[in-house]
């Protein structure tokens, strides 16, 4: 004979209701915990592919005339490491490194990005010294630990108030206020957002468990079939 559906009792129907409650609820908070930190630092690259944002590296002349790098105010706040490297054709990682500074503490708050080339800036310390001329350099490198943007060392002399960058020159104060910054490190290898990796996998473990709630629900508890005559 064809099954039948059997309605389970009023008392097991109200705990599924409640179980499937209780599974929604995590599912949702779940979600909004995994989802609202990326969001938070990535924007709309959290969700659709975007390419990372990196400044560009330019070179200015200092009033007593020596040579610096200039990233702009808005990657000065995340730069970690300048490195000065050598060679033909320079590459970031490959390419000898004949000076390198590292960031170790806090920059001033009003920070232009400035660096003059063989100086040491506020908040950094130097990982590589200087033991052959600056002049050796062919390429700047700048990043913020994640990305990295990096430019030519300009052949012949840099004029004073812009930036020479590789192909063209700005204002100074112009290029130092729009420059832009860096995007900024994901969750796991940013070790200054340690809790939105720590959300990403709460959210993770709410939502399996809600999840499982819901399966088990409707599992456990919803209507459930039986042959005629069966006991």
């Amino acid at each position: 004979m064809p099954p039948v559906q059997v309605v389970r009792p009023p008392e097991e129907q109200r705990r599924a209701k409640r179980l499937k409650r209780i599974g929604a609820l995590l599912l949702v908070v779940g979600v909004l915990l995994f989802v609202v930190p990326s969001a938070v630092v990535h924007g709309l690259c959290a969700f659709v592919p975007c390419s990372p944002l990196r400044p560009e590296v330019g070179f200015s002349l200092t009033e007593d005339g020596r040579t610096a790098v200039e990233t702009g105010r808005a990657a000065a706040v995340d730069l970690q490491e300048l490195v000065v490297m050598s060679g033909v054709d320079p590459s970031w990682g490959e390419s000898p490194v004949i000076w390198k500074v590292e960031r170790t503490g806090d920059v001033p708050a009003d920070w232009s990005g400035e660096i003059v080339l063989g100086e040491v800036p506020v908040g950094f310390d130097e990982a590589v010294p200087l033991t052959v001329p600056l002049t050796d350099g062919t390429a700047v490198g700048v990043s913020n630990g994640c990305y990295f943007s990096t430019a030519p060392v300009p052949a012949g002399p840099v004029p004073p108030g812009v930036v020479t960058l590789e192909y063209e020159q700005r204002p100074t104060d112009e290029f130092r206020a729009t420059n832009t910054g860096f995007t900024p490190c994901a969750p796991e290898d940013d070790p200054s957002r340690p809790w939105i990796g720590a959300s990403m996998l709460l959210g993770l473990a709410l939502g399996a468990v809600g999840l499982a709630c819901v399966i088990v629900a409707g599992y456990r508890y919803g209507p459930t079939t039986r042959r005629r005559g069966a006991a």
